[in-house]
């Protein structure tokens, strides 16, 4: 899966776009200090997930308001 995850790696022919969607969505989610799961199965497609960290404040259960 790693290889999906590489900023060069592409499925579509030389002239298409570049392919660098999940490159970019890792960085981000390494940036905040979460990560980015993929899953992939033959036959019954691939999931993605977005981890990210909670915010101080929902961690801490406290509601804001503004």
């Amino acid at each position: 899966m790693g290889v999906v995850q590489g900023e060069l790696f592409t499925g579509r022919a030389f002239g298409e776009r570049l392919g660098l969607g999940l490159s970019l969505v890792d960085g981000i989610a390494r940036i905040a200090g979460g990560t980015l799961r993929l899953r992939s199965a033959q036959g019954r497609g691939t999931t993605a997930e977005l981890w990210l960290p909670a915010a101080p404040e929902a961690a801490s259960g406290a509601a804001t308001t503004t």
